[in-house]
């Protein structure tokens, strides 16, 4: 028996090898020194909702170092290194460790991506339109006809990069907060109460910036506010709309309002600089508010109620008369012959 253990040519030695390989792998008891570290050890140890407290950690340690140490809000540059690499860090241990479930995780999968897409798109320039614009013209007729409602382009010769920006904070924050942190916290209670506690850990994030500058405490409330009630629309959007395959129409519609909100000002009102936008006029706010529930409030049913399947694509229906006016002339013809 010792001749055949230590005889790698043996036929028995491999199987006795491959169960023990087997053995150590199917039990929780792996011995690093044996067969070395795994990936599924890794994943079965460290769960989604731990890495997403660590990736938290990581995110709000960097935002903080940007934006009050370093004061990176007020560059060209803005806060680009507290998006980017926890972002590699997340998509890294992603890849390595939960490859299995990268797709689900990360919501970059092909199916129905042409709808996702034109839907973010959607969703992105009807807030900026309805809410800030809306706000804005509102106050104009019914409070000071005075008040303009000019849409100024804020930083013209960085709109590229400011796009790009907003892109990568999109997928970072989209990743984090619904692939990661609400599919961990599903794990562990029901659907409902884990996107209420992720969306209200998503608008806690957002006080870094009223922080930053000082404001008054009910502006802090206000964007907390507001930035957990999208993130609960993006949660119902992920989790029913897009039955936990796609985040990529959360990511386009996150791109576009915080592109458009902060590169694109409406009115004299004063703003909170860095990229989430809050006017400081109480009543425009208010107007916002009422605007902005009812946008999204229309909004959470239809995410709620529908399912990306049932949406028809623009021109889905012509296209299929011309191909079935095609398939019947060919027919016709066929017949003829």
């Amino acid at each position: 028996m010792a001749f055949l253990l230590y005889n790698p040519d043996s036929l028995l030695i491999r199987l006795y090898t491959n169960e023990v390989y087997y053995y150590l792998t199917t039990t929780e008891m792996q011995s690093p020194s044996i067969v070395g570290e795994e990936p599924d050890q890794f994943k079965h140890r460290l769960g989604l909702i731990p890495l997403s407290i660590i990736m938290l950690a990581i995110g709000i340690a960097w935002r903080v170092v940007d934006v009050m140490v370093l004061d990176l809000g007020s560059t060209w540059l803005n806060i680009l290194p507290s998006k980017l690499f926890p972002l590699i860090i997340l998509l890294f241990v992603l890849w390595r460790y939960y490859e299995d479930g990268l797709g689900s995780t990360l919501g970059l999968t092909k199916e129905n991506m042409k709808a996702h897409i034109v839907l973010g798109i959607g969703i992105g320039f009807s807030f900026f339109l309805a809410v800030d614009l809306g706000g804005a013209v509102l106050y104009s007729i019914f409070v000071d006809p005075t008040y303009s409602t000019s849409i100024i382009a804020a930083k013209a010769g960085l709109l590229a990069y400011s796009f790009i920006f907003f892109f990568i904070n999109a997928v970072y924050e989209e990743t984090l907060f619904r692939g990661l942190l609400q599919n961990g916290l599903r794990e562990k209670i029901t659907i409902y109460p884990a996107i209420m506690t992720s969306s209200i850990i998503f608008g806690v994030w957002h006080a870094v910036w009223p922080v930053a500058n000082g404001s008054p405490i009910g502006e802090g409330l206000s964007l907390i506010i507001f930035s957990g009630i999208i993130g609960g629309f993006f949660g119902i959007y992920y989790e029913k709309f897009a039955s936990r395959k796609s985040l990529i129409g959360p990511i386009a519609a996150h791109t576009l309002f915080n592109f458009m909100r902060e590169c694109f000002k409406v009115g004299a009102a004063g703003q909170i600089e860095g990229p989430d936008v809050s006017f400081s006029n109480p009543i425009i706010m208010a107007f916002m508010m009422v605007l902005f529930l009812g946008l999204f409030g229309s909004y959470f049913v239809l995410a709620y109620r529908y399912r990306v399947e049932s949406v028809e694509m623009p021109g889905t229906r012509f296209r299929e008369k011309i191909a079935n006016f095609g398939n019947n002339e060919s027919t016709n013809t066929t017949n003829n012959t």
